[in-house]
């Protein structure tokens, strides 16, 4: 006598997706979003930001190949230039 063979399936959630709105900065102002990331921990990794008036024309934006580290240095990174590219312009 054989016995069933029995398969449960144990799926994960499937994802929430949330839409973000990208709101200007007031009169006058500017913004800079930035952002980083690595493919692991460590991996390769790079960041880059962008600079936006209140009309939401690009002022300017940048770009950068870290090399191997992890997500939160090129987070940081990502942040560290954004602000010195602000204080220096």
């Amino acid at each position: 006598m054989s016995l069933p063979f029995i398969v449960r399936n144990h799926l994960p959630k499937a994802p929430v997706i949330t839409e973000i709105f990208w709101q200007p900065p007031p009169l006058r102002w500017v913004k800079c979003n930035s952002n980083g990331a690595s493919k692991g921990n460590p991996d390769p990794s790079a960041c880059g930001g962008i600079f936006r008036d209140s009309q939401a024309n690009n002022l300017g934006c940048f770009a950068s190949n870290l090399g191997v580290s992890d997500a939160f240095f090129a987070e940081l990174i990502g942040a560290i230039t954004a602000i010195g590219i602000a204080q220096r312009r």
